[in-house]
């Protein structure tokens, strides 16, 4: 088919938006990558100077960004396995509800609630002198437990507040996957004799994989975005215990406006992410072509 032809312009002209949004990206990751062999900082009136592979250098060496890397993997890890585990669970429980058009309302309303103000209201409620948490200890008589400021809880709270937040959200993606299921599928199950376990784990499951590994996707994506949560909660601490990749970009990168070593971290930033996403495209991929 030709450019020429009207079937071959429209075809182009409705991938445009795509393919310009991608030609941007590669063209922005490009210059990224080209300012990370260059020290500049906008805090000096100088042009960029080539150094090379120093800014590599200064990162590996840096236990602030190993740090950094370690507490985001874990973050990754924790948060997407239990998420997708419960949102698999009750997507599962809910295909089978009566009542599943209120529940399917209710579990939207966390997605039109504003990061900030989510993370706000949580921090003050697990203020362990003046919050909810604080305020019930002291009504029990007890000493309420510093969580945010404890290095031992404050990462696995950032956790748990992800989850009670996003998971509805991949309930709803991942029950649209079962209901798109023929009912055959389902009626022929339970005339094998099948119970609702091995139902859910060898028809609904298998059948709805695509959906699943779909959510799987964009959680993983979205849980290298975790800045505004890490930064209004706990600003990295107590110590270091929280501080991810997102973090250190920003303290040592954006604030200080050094240019050159920011995009360093950037360029890091991206390999990690790919490292952990490209894997799952291309086991996905081949899923989807079964």
């Amino acid at each position: 088919m030709s450019f020429f032809e009207p079937a071959g312009r429209a075809k182009w002209l409705m991938a445009s938006p795509g393919l310009l949004f991608l030609v941007t990206y590669i063209a922005a990751i490009a210059y990224t990558a080209y300012l990370s062999l260059h020290q500049w900082s906008l805090t000096f009136t100088q042009s960029p100077e080539f150094i090379g592979l120093a800014n590599y250098a200064r990162l590996f060496s840096d236990y602030e960004f190993v740090n950094s890397l370690k507490v985001t993997l874990v973050f990754v890890a924790t948060s997407s396995l239990i998420e997708i585990g419960l949102a698999v669970v009750l997507a599962y429980w809910l295909v089978w509800e009566r009542r599943r058009g209120v529940l399917t309302t209710l579990l939207a309303v966390p997605l039109v609630v504003p990061v900030a103000a989510y993370v706000v209201y949580w921090s003050f409620a697990l203020d362990f002198r003046r919050g909810l948490l604080g305020q019930m200890a002291q009504a029990l008589g007890l000493s309420a437990p510093n969580i945010l400021g404890d290095p031992s809880t404050a990462l696995w709270a950032i956790v748990g507040l992800d989850v009670l937040q996003m998971t509805p959200f991949y309930v709803l993606i991942i029950t649209a996957g079962f209901l798109d299921i023929p009912s055959e599928v389902w009626s022929a199950a339970r005339i094998d004799g099948a119970s609702g376990f091995h139902i859910a784990l060898k028809v609904a499951i298998p059948a709805a994989r695509n959906a699943i590994l779909a959510t799987l996707f964009l959680k993983l994506i979205d849980s290298f975005r975790i800045f505004a949560k890490v930064w209004l909660l706990t600003k990295g601490g107590p110590g270091n215990a929280t501080s991810t990749l997102e973090l250190y970009l920003y303290t040592r990168g954006i604030y200080p406006l050094d240019v050159g070593f920011g995009s360093t971290i950037s360029m890091a930033i991206l390999l990690v992410s790919a490292t952990v996403i490209v894997p799952y495209i291309y086991l996905a991929l081949r899923q989807w072509r079964l």
